[in-house]
């Protein structure tokens, strides 16, 4: 269209603008401005569609808006013999704005007067006492419109075009006859598209180089993490993994970055993290075949064969151990003390023979029990009762049975569980056998024991810290049952104790 002068310019705002069920909810704005020549006259306006971003965001609501006016310069003359005291100019026009699915009419109407002094024709054209310059005259209106439903049209990476329609005229009253002269008679103004969308949730890196899925850009910063960007997924990102405690296989602690730690064979504890305070655990295998989670020291106090840190018990890593089997009829078979027993046979120990052993009355040795007491028992007795068979003809005087296990408070007021012997070792306080971490305040720490990060709330960050230490973790502050497992009733004694600290 001849005369019609368009410009389109596009804002774009990252800022939150409200928080919806499904995550934050953000604008972004296009506008284009408009001028075209009356009357009537029209312009098309094109604005940027709402772009997907390959499916990381989803449109909520499309707003489309527009201020505009109509405007002139206008001079006006009674032609009138009588003097028009109540000589007045008035405008009088409408506008339509169709987008897609979207569209509005609204209406100008504004009266412009005078000083009431305009007198009768003097018949010279331009000038005089019947003359009125009324100069540029304008009237303003916006209008509205908005969808939540017919959002398909505005989807895409093209434009949609806003078909702006503007009519008007102008008259005049208080005279029976008058001439208007009009310049620079069009319609003008800014049409505006508004995007309400929501971006998906995406992978966080946390300080400690851990993956959390599925979080907004808000939610990661509020855990220190780094958002990895709307839509990303952890198994595509790569987090930064700083130096952490390391336990290497003969059960010294070193610090160093997780992939170093792995190819020496070793057990990363996590990122960040130091050797202070650090028990480095792995499976202990004893001369009966059985297996337990120690230290390399307890394990050799007590006979035992260490794995190695890191190294569990399941499955079993102990060999299989056989001797000699005894039965009533005083007949003898070599096998597993499993076998034996299955059979009604007495067993009469590991690496024994039947060549070598007679079937004679049973051999006793000293049966250590888990709450910590001992026997003189069989082999078999021994196992079957539960306890750890200390050898033949072993006293319970001349071994040490392995204590229960309790809740250890350490210097730093945290709580993990150990036995006896091994919180002396760390310089912890011990709170007697079968004791619970949940169950303890230790003194200086904090005043509940799901709070893990000392802050004095239990929150996000410390169930995100039982997550990230997921599995079999001996000693951990985030094995708050003691089990020597992280699982699933440690994520409910957090959720148990959700909110500030009392």
């Amino acid at each position: 269209m001849h005369g019609v002068s368009l410009a389109v310019s596009m804002l774009a705002c990252a800022a939150v603008v409200s928080i919806a069920a499904g995550g934050e909810v953000f604008e972004e704005v296009h506008e284009g401005v408009f001028e075209f020549p009356l009357a009537p006259g029209m312009a098309s306006v094109p604005l940027p569609q709402f772009d997907e971003a390959g499916g990381t965001r989803m449109l909520l609501k499309a707003s489309v808006s527009i201020d505009a006016m109509i405007r002139a310069q206008v001079t006006a003359e009674n032609d009138s013999t009588l003097p028009a005291p109540d000589f007045a100019l008035n405008l009088a026009g409408f506008m339509t704005v169709d987008v897609t699915s979207l569209g509005f009419v609204f209406g100008f109407t504004e009266a412009f007067t005078t000083d009431g002094t305009v007198g009768p024709s003097d018949g010279i054209a331009g000038s005089g006492p019947d003359f009125w310059d009324f100069g540029l005259v304008e009237i303003g209106a916006t209008g509205m419109d908005m969808t939540e439903t017919d959002l398909a049209p505005f989807i895409g990476t093209g434009d949609v075009s806003a078909e702006v329609f503007a009519t008007g005229g102008f008259s005049i009253s208080g005279a029976a006859d008058a001439t208007l002269v009009l310049m620079d008679f069009a319609a003008a103004g800014v049409v505006r598209v508004v995007y309400e969308y929501t971006a998906l949730p995406g992978a966080c890196c946390l300080p400690g180089g851990a993956c959390v899925p599925d979080l907004s850009t808000t939610d990661c910063d509020e855990v220190g993490g780094i958002h990895q960007g709307d839509g990303t997924q952890c198994d595509d990102v790569a987090c930064p993994n700083p130096p952490g405690a390391c336990c290497l296989p003969d059960a010294s602690c070193i610090v160093v970055e997780e992939g170093r730690c792995l190819a020496a064979g070793g057990s990363f504890q996590g990122g960040g993290g130091t050797c202070v305070g650090v028990i480095c655990l792995g499976a202990c295998c004893f001369f009966d075949g059985t297996c337990d989670f120690e230290t390399q020291q307890r394990c050799q106090l007590f006979g035992g064969s260490f794995q190695g840190s890191g190294t569990t018990c399941v499955p079993n890593p102990c060999p299989p151990l056989v001797g000699a089997c005894c039965f009533p009829d005083d007949t003898c078979t070599e096998g597993s003390i499993a076998a034996c027993t299955a059979a009604g046979g007495i067993y009469s120990g590991h690496a024994t023979s039947c060549t070598l052993t007679p079937c004679a009355a049973p051999t006793l040795g000293a049966c250590c029990f888990p709450a910590g007491g001992c026997t003189q028992e069989t082999m078999v007795n021994c196992g079957a009762a539960g306890g750890r068979y200390q050898g033949d003809d072993t006293l319970c005087g001349a071994v040490a049975c392995p204590g229960p296990k309790g809740a250890c408070c350490l210097d730093d007021g945290t709580c993990t569980p150990l036995r006896e012997l091994d919180c002396a070792v760390v310089a912890g306080v011990w709170q007697g056998a079968d004791t619970l971490c949940i169950d303890t305040d230790c003194p200086g720490g904090v005043d509940c024991p799901g709070d893990l990060d000392g802050s004095g709330d239990v929150g996000f960050t410390d169930l995100l810290a039982v997550l990230a230490r997921w599995g079999v973790c001996v000693g951990c502050p985030e094995d708050l049952d003691g089990s020597g497992d992280v699982g699933f009733t440690d994520l409910l004694a957090v959720l148990a104790t959700w909110g500030p600290c009392d």
